[in-house]
């Protein structure tokens, strides 16, 4: 039993080590969703959305969805943009500038 349990120790290695090697690799470093929410309580405070603010947002499951969509690409940023002023009515202007302007690049095409 023990060189099974070895064995199996190996393929799962060697099975996440090609899995790395095969990743997709992003422009710069990226911190990943958490990362950027964390960046975006620091950078766009004291900016809020609706009468909450930003950082304090992040509690919500409804706007992490909402923001997850447009971090990963599933809404653009101005489909974000209706989308907060629809859920949060208010002057959320500078709060939706802060949080789109601190999207990460993505690599283009071509």
């Amino acid at each position: 039993m023990g060189n099974r349990t070895l064995m199996l120790g190996a393929l799962v290695t060697a099975v996440a080590a090609l899995t790395a090697a095969c990743a997709p690799r992003d422009v710069g470093p990226e911190p990943g969703f958490d990362g950027w929410a964390n960046e975006l309580g620091q950078v766009c405070y004291p900016n809020s959305i609706g009468s909450v603010q930003i950082r304090q947002l992040f509690y919500q499951s409804a706007f992490i969805d909402l923001a997850s969509r447009l971090y990963y690409g599933k809404i653009t940023p101005e489909q974000f943009r209706g989308m907060v002023q629809t859920f949060y009515p208010g002057d959320n202007k500078a709060a939706v500038d802060c949080i789109v302007s601190r999207l990460p690049k993505k690599p283009t095409a071509g």
